[in-house]
């Protein structure tokens, strides 16, 4: 399965006024959040561990970003394996996010 999804963040979101004050900057804690919040429901709520993560350039408010997101079959474990690249409106990559969604 396969997931792209385009969102922007005006200056006014609410994670920009507190990290950091002044000198705002996208938490990368938000790529998570976000990644989570567009997988289908059937999956999105299981537990998760976080293979990698990495945040490869930093983004200020007034920002699109595209979410690519790939969701892969189970494996042997009955885990499902997600891959997600996010890329700022030049194309370039700004985090690689790998989980495993934990079957219960």
């Amino acid at each position: 399965m396969y997931i792209k999804q385009i969102i922007f963040y005006g200056s006014e979101h609410h994670f920009f006024q507190g990290h950091f004050p002044g000198h705002p900057i996208f938490p990368g804690i938000f790529y998570l959040r976000e990644i989570l919040a567009l997988l289908p429901k059937e999956i999105s709520y299981q537990s998760y561990t976080i293979n990698k993560a990495k945040y490869l350039k930093m983004q200020k408010p007034n920002v699109s970003l595209e979410y690519d997101i790939t969701v892969l079959t189970q494996d042997n474990n009955g885990d499902t394996s997600v891959i997600a690249i996010v890329k700022d409106v030049n194309g370039d990559i700004v985090s690689k996010i790998s989980l495993s969604l934990n079957k219960e």
